[in-house]
């Protein structure tokens, strides 16, 4: 028996990118492993852990100072961004079912934002590699808003596409939003 994916009222839904629609969340790591690889330096047990709660401008400064490199913050941060960028563009794929969801929510007339931390520049070869790229209504990044994910400031795409807040229906991977590991087949709709 197969169960009804029901949006109820919602007209608009709004995805987190990382994580939910893209299998990208092991992207920082792997860029993390292969930087210190490039300069020959073993990846030590807890470095993952600890680099992650780090931004660029923190993030670089912390990798200089515990590996003690001769590099400027500011070189580590655009080679980190530049090898995420090759990652999105050649290698992240969406997350099984995604692209039928998303279609099928299209073909019925819903309207379809993303909200993500992810800069542009980032996200967009892939969504037009995927060929999803076309099915959204708007895009709004963290940083276009005054506070970031899981605050109703990202909803500023919903009026963006003129779409009543009240009528929407958000997927993420962060805080209580709810999230596929695949998305439910397009039958199910």
């Amino acid at each position: 028996m197969k169960t009804r994916f029901d949006f109820g009222r919602f007209r608009c839904a709004i995805f987190d990118l990382d994580g939910t629609l893209l299998n990208s969340t092991d992207v920082w790591a792997k860029v993390d492993i292969d930087f210190l690889g490039k300069r020959n330096i073993e990846v030590p047990e807890d470095f993952i852990r600890k680099i992650k709660t780090h931004n660029f401008a923190t993030g670089s400064k912390y990798v200089i100072e515990r590996f003690n490199l001769d590099e400027k913050p500011e070189d580590i941060a655009k080679e980190w961004f530049d090898m995420a960028v090759q990652a999105y563009a050649d290698d992240i794929d969406l997350k099984p079912g995604a692209a039928d969801f998303l279609e099928n929510l299209r073909q019925k007339g819903y309207k379809i934002c993303i909200a993500t931390a992810s800069d542009r520049e980032l996200y967009e070869a892939c969504l037009k590699r995927n060929k999803i790229f076309d099915y959204f209504d708007n895009f709004t990044q963290s940083d276009e808003v005054e506070r970031g994910k899981g605050f109703p400031d990202e909803m500023a795409g919903c009026r963006r596409v003129r779409i009543n807040p009240s009528l929407l229906s958000r997927a993420g991977s962060s805080g209580n939003l709810p999230c596929f590991s695949s998305f439910p087949p397009v039958s199910a709709c």
